[in-house]
């Protein structure tokens, strides 16, 4: 071989490696990984939040993915193009963020904080089958507290046998006094002339709703053992009576059983 051509066959090994090396970097970047985090008003991460991606203003099918037990969520996209994030979890309203994707790697989308709301989705399910469907609570300030079932369950279990359309049953749960113990309450001396006038709603998905005067529940005046139950006979409440329901085991008639319980919330009468 000639010395021009092995100059041109050296010029056309390093065009083919550079052509190589350039294709390298663009398969690098055929994706974006979009990360971030899902929390409460509160600053509280919520696990397991369901995240939805898709090309904004397009009308396609969106990717869909959860957040972990952490709060955080990560989706693959691609690069250089506008995505539309919803974000969705029982009990919280949906949240919508778009985002502009450039061709780094990682896209950071922050924290996405979901305001409290009405349930927006169907029942996120883990992979034990359980539901995470939220029990909402109010005080009487308005001030708010969700429980998950499994948090429900680090509180102090009460076990609670009790005749459910005349079979007897065995109930697991959690006194309605200490669910409600990280809501403002009427209790205290500045209460006392107007305490008579505080009552409880207890209301489920369906939209029903049962009342309680505050003072069947205040152990001043009485105490009515009243408990938001996750268990029967051992096992979790059914879809149809559970996560939670609202048991008052010594009433003759079950009219103030809540099942599908949702949302406790502190009134006063005007």
């Amino acid at each position: 071989m000639t010395a021009p051509h092995r100059t041109v066959f050296g010029i056309f090994v390093c065009l083919s490696g550079f052509a190589i090396a350039q294709t390298n970097i663009s398969s690098a970047i055929t994706s974006v990984r979009i990360s971030g985090r899902i929390l409460d008003q509160t600053g509280t991460l919520i696990p397991n939040a369901l995240v939805k991606s898709k090309v904004a203003a397009f009308d396609v099918t969106p990717a869909v993915v959860h957040a972990d037990q952490n709060g955080t969520f990560a989706v693959r996209v691609e690069p250089r193009r506008k995505y539309e994030l919803t974000v969705e979890m029982a009990g919280f309203k949906t949240i919508l963020k778009t985002v502009d994707i450039g061709a780094d790697k990682e896209f950071n989308a922050g924290d996405i904080v979901l305001p409290v709301g009405e349930v927006s989705i169907s029942d996120p399910v883990m992979d034990d089958g359980s539901r995470l469907t939220t029990l909402m609570i109010r005080g009487i300030t308005r001030q708010k507290h969700r429980y998950f079932r499994f948090d429900l369950a680090k509180l102090a279990q009460k076990s609670v046998k009790a005749t459910d359309h005349g079979s007897a049953a065995k109930f697991e749960g959690v006194p309605l006094a200490d669910v409600l113990r990280y809501v403002d309450l009427p209790l205290g001396e500045k209460f006392n002339s107007t305490v008579a006038s505080y009552y409880v709603t207890a209301e489920p998905r369906d939209g029903y709703e049962a009342v309680f005067a505050w003072a069947e529940l205040d152990s001043t005046f009485m105490k009515k053992p009243v408990y938001v139950v996750t268990k029967r006979d051992g096992k979790p409440l059914s879809h149809e009576d559970g996560p939670f329901e609202l048991l008052v085991p010594i009433e003759k008639r079950s009219e103030r059983w809540v099942r599908q319980l949702a949302v406790l919330k502190i009134h006063q009468a005007h």
